[in-house]
């Protein structure tokens, strides 16, 4: 998926290159709101959305939608294509008509329940619409789930685990998920530029151990992974902001995040690690 970042309208990125004969995601895509982007940004736009449908993506390697004819009042069981071990979201639309309708989840990971009834409040407005008890109608529904194993670098379970943190408005924890992320990166690209250098593990991991963050990223990071500030929106006050936050929450002297400031810290963090990991690909 890209998404705009003037009008956060979302469409998905095969069907906007084809359509537009493009082939590289360094050239400019047009949205129709006027706003023009790359497709890297549009990419990144869309990691750092609030969208409910970029969110529930970003945490989920298990994606499922259909609709269904439904009596409302009735039961239907919808089964999956495949197991969804872990369930993130069951989103349930009417296709047309007004009716209550939402999922019930079984414990077996295989399939759900459509569950609907009648309004049976006082819509004097959309009375017309009301879809009653015994008649037949239709429900679009969507699944993101994931699976219980899936194999990743730990900075990208990470940047998954901030982002379900920030669904729950855990927002101190969302924000540390994406501190440790970085360092968790960092560190990653560190190891395997030194691995490639002959250095032994047990010498690498003393290397890692006994610098400091802002050594690996400011001065390490430069010097061996030739990465240099700023990266896009990220500056290197940006970053340090984000490890001193880190290190005053260690310490107990920050107790509290609030929701601008752990959304912020994740979008600095995946633009500096998409910029190097994806677009520099020279990074080791």
């Amino acid at each position: 998926m890209i998404t705009c970042d003037k009008c956060q309208g979302g469409q998905d990125l095969h069907h906007a290159m084809v359509r537009n004969n493009h082939t590289l995601l360094s050239e400019m895509h047009k949205c129709s709101c006027g706003n023009s982007f790359t497709y890297y940004q549009g990419i990144l736009n869309d990691y750092c959305s609030d969208h409910f449908a970029s969110e529930y993506s970003f945490i989920s390697d298990i994606v499922e939608f259909g609709n269904c004819d439904i009596i409302v009042g009735e039961s239907l069981t919808i089964s999956f294509k495949k197991d969804v071990p872990l369930i993130n979201k069951i989103l349930l639309t009417p296709c047309e008509g007004i009716f209550y309708v939402e999922p019930s989840i079984y414990r077996d990971s295989k399939s759900f329940k459509v569950i609907s009834s009648e309004i049976t409040e006082n819509l004097n407005f959309y009375k017309d619409s009301i879809v009653k008890q015994g008649q037949k109608a239709k429900v679009f529904w969507f699944v993101y789930g994931k699976t219980k194993e899936i194999k990743l670098e730990p900075w990208r379970h990470l940047l998954i685990y901030s982002k379900e943190q920030k669904i729950a408005k855990n927002y101190l924890l969302s924000f540390l998920c994406s501190a440790i992320a970085l360092e968790s990166f960092i560190n990653t690209k560190i190891a395997e530029n030194l691995s490639n250098t002959g250095l032994n593990q047990a010498s690498i991991e003393i290397f890692l151990k006994e610098s400091t963050m802002p050594d690996k990223i400011f001065n390490l990071s430069k010097a061996l992974l030739g990465i240099k500030f700023p990266l896009g929106m990220v500056t290197a006050k940006k970053i340090q902001d984000i490890i001193i936050k880190r290190n005053k929450i260690a310490h107990g002297k920050i107790t509290d995040i609030d929701s601008e400031t752990a959304k912020d810290t994740f979008k600095i963090v995946i633009t500096y690690i998409f910029e190097n990991h994806v677009i520099n690909k020279n990074v080791a």
